[in-house]
């Protein structure tokens, strides 16, 4: 399975399918028009409660309310619904994404009362200033907009400015960032939007205009006529920089097809523990796979390797088994769907069903979401991965002899160690402390091994450093309690073994190496504490001998 219903911690639901707005690249506008097979509804009070239980709510960390095909805050129940939510758990971390176009000041007021646990916060998508936000963001009136965020802030919101950067409006991100600070928003985020990139990997019609160029995306009036191209920045800076990513992975496979063929993945909703919830009350394990499961039905789409997933949803028994309003969520978490997208990551190529949107957001080299971020606060959206790995054996006493656990990679087949790179400002130990608790939830004594080698950054997926060939690994031993380890997605099974059949197990000199310093020293101090008691014996006999 793809979880447990225990560890599921995050929920990104949309609220409703209705919007003010007419976003040029939004998966609910067709030529200018909302796409006809989108069906305009929303969920109610009601829904929620009976979806979300207040044991369930209780146990999640974070939510966010952010629509695929609409507008959250246009949900009728909107307000009543977040106060729901708030009330079962205080401490949730809750997320609005919305245009900020509508509603009232003495709403937003509000709805700033309501997110005040200090956590939560709105995030307004403001693409622009007054001459250009609307050409992207059509429907809607940035004077409205920077009202209604000034009312949410000044009633104590923690309110955000995501700024997604275009030819148009590239020239505005400064002077757009100076107001954002000047009304108060915590955060002004700078989105690279990674949509123009699919004139690499859809070819379908329905999917791809025309004769359409890279870099530009036509945009249409409501009677399907043509007005114009929104297009990529001039300033690389301001671009998706999977790009260099995308080009180097075509070099290498052939095509952005061939390598989704091929690349193993590691998927986002399971390592954070999230799901999806549709406005139909639908779960998926992320918006992404909900989203590709209507290409057929939405947009006419016939490419056979764009539909594995709604022939995954088809031979599960249809929509109707993943409804929240009829079905327990974690019945339908454990239920055939699920089943049938986690195969698929293991089949051999697209054409044989593995999924092409879970090869395209969590396959191993490729991270075209992740690359968008990047903000005023934090500098880059996501932690700055370190030039270096580290490398941990955990260690078990019984019955006088040490044990060692390693691990078989899902993916790749073979016995190893626990492994991974350090994030932000973390020194080696701290990254291996935090590894090991992802990993095993061990969170116990560590010994700093001397046993040190280098990896080629080639080895590391997506990851490169200026000027950085290779990166250096430190080695660990961490003692474990228990044998009853919690293991990762990203392996397949475990086993505690002796020092010899564990030598014998493992792929790699270095985690050879490291696992023979880790037993020498272990077996060592071992050693120096029985000497030291058969020492501290003879001087008490010789002690008794002399009284």
């Amino acid at each position: 399975m793809i979880y447990d219903f225990k560890d599921i911690r995050g929920v990104h639901i949309e609220l409703t399918t209705k919007c003010n707005s007419n976003c040029t690249m939004c998966g609910r506008n067709f030529h200018g028009i909302v796409c006809p097979k989108l069906k305009l509804t929303e969920l109610s009070l009601k829904d929620c409660k009976r979806i979300f239980s207040p044991e369930f709510l209780r146990q999640l960390k974070n939510m966010s309310m952010c629509g695929v095909y609409g507008e959250p805050t246009l949900a009728k129940d909107f307000l009543e619904i977040v106060k729901y939510i708030l009330a079962c758990n205080p401490k949730l971390k809750l997320d609005v994404y919305t245009n900020g176009g509508i509603h009232s000041v003495d709403w937003w007021q509000e709805l700033a009362q309501v997110l005040n646990n200090g956590k939560s916060k709105v995030v307004f998508g403001i693409d622009g200033l007054k001459n250009t936000h609307s050409i992207y963001r059509r429907g809607t009136k940035f004077p409205i907009i920077l009202r209604n965020a000034q009312a949410f802030i000044r009633s104590g919101g923690i309110a955000e400015w995501d700024f997604i950067v275009f030819k148009h409006n590239e020239h505005q991100v400064k002077e757009a960032y100076k107001i954002s600070k000047k009304l108060g928003f915590k955060i002004f985020q700078v989105k690279r939007t990674s949509r123009f990139y699919n004139y690499f990997y859809e070819q379908d019609p329905a999917l791809i205009s025309q004769n359409e160029q890279f870099g530009k995306k036509p945009f249409y009036n409501n009677k399907g006529q043509k007005t114009g191209d929104i297009e990529l920045p001039n300033n690389n800076y301001y671009r998706n920089d999977s790009l260099k990513t995308i080009k180097k992975l075509i070099k290498e496979y052939g095509s952005l097809i061939k390598y989704f063929d091929k690349v193993p993945i590691k998927c986002q909703a399971r390592k954070t523990g999230g799901i999806f919830i549709s406005a139909t009350g639908l779960v998926f394990p992320c918006c992404w796979v909900y989203q590709q499961s209507n290409y057929g039905i939405f947009y006419g789409v016939r490419d056979l390797l764009e539909l594995n997933e709604a022939n995954a949803l088809y031979k599960s028994g249809g929509i109707k088994f993943l409804s929240a309003k009829k079905y327990p969520i974690k019945h339908i978490i454990n239920g055939k769907f699920f089943k049938l997208i986690e195969k698929s990551w293991y089949l051999q190529d697209l054409k044989n069903g593995k999924s092409k949107v879970c090869a395209r957001h969590c396959g191993y080299q490729l991270d075209m979401h992740k690359r968008q971020h990047y903000n005023s606060k934090n500098k880059i959206f996501e932690k700055k991965r370190l030039p270096y790995q580290v490398l941990v054996f955990p260690y078990f006493k019984e019955r006088g002899n040490y044990l060692y656990a390693i691990f078989k990679r899902k993916d790749l087949k073979f016995w190893q160690g626990i492994s991974g790179g350090g994030e932000g400002n973390e020194i080696p130990l701290q990254a291996a402390k935090r590894e090991v608790f992802e990993e095993t939830k061990i969170d116990s004594e560590f010994i700093q091994l001397d046993s040190k080698t280098t990896i080629p950054v080639e080895n590391l997926g997506n990851y490169r450093w200026k000027g950085v060939l290779v990166v250096p690994e430190f080695a660990f031993g961490v003692k474990a309690r228990s044998k009853d380890l919690k293991i990762s997605h990203e392996h397949s099974e475990y086993g505690w073994f002796p020092f010899e059949e564990a030598h014998k197990l493992l792929k790699y000199d270095s985690n050879k190496t490291a696992l023979w310093e880790l037993n020498y020293r272990l077996n060592e101090k071992q050693r120096k504490e029985r000497n030291g008691q058969v020492i501290r014996s003879s001087k008490a006999r010789l002690l008794e001998k002399r009284v």
